[in-house]
């Protein structure tokens, strides 16, 4: 008889840097944003949109939550995946509908880039054996 050689687990160090990436970019750029919109309420005469306000504490929120995904897949956790797929998703139509309205710039590009590679990272763990058996 032969024994059947063990699979090994998938590496996640890719999806997790460029998570951790992601995260703190996100981060920046809503640490950016709030700080304009305080100084531009400085002045009364300005008027800042209050979805302004709540698209930056989104992009704070997906920033942390990009943290955390991180985390939980060297964890090896399906929730991991699950948190990716959303938060990368919804930042990959917010980047898409910048794009649209406000014009491109290198910054985007970059932060399209990631987030597509990340979500078929995602894609990849989640539905092909062997490496969907190993987050749980």
């Amino acid at each position: 008889m032969t024994a059947m050689p063990a699979t090994k687990k998938p590496r996640v160090i890719g999806i997790v840097g460029l998570s951790i990436l992601g995260g703190i970019l996100n981060l920046l750029a809503g640490i950016g944003l709030l700080s304009l919109i305080s100084s531009a309420t400085q002045d009364p005469t300005v008027q800042i949109p209050a979805w302004v306000t709540i698209v930056t504490y989104l992009i704070l929120a997906l920033g942390v939550i990009d943290l955390v995904v991180g985390v939980l897949l060297l964890m090896y956790k399906r929730l991991g995946l699950i948190l990716a797929a959303i938060s990368f998703g919804v930042g990959l139509l917010l980047g898409i509908y910048n794009i649209i309205s406000a014009g491109n710039s290198v910054s985007q590009d970059v932060s399209l880039v990631i987030q597509l590679a990340v979500l078929y990272y995602v894609y990849i763990y989640l539905t092909r054996e062997p490496e969907k058996s190993f987050f749980t």
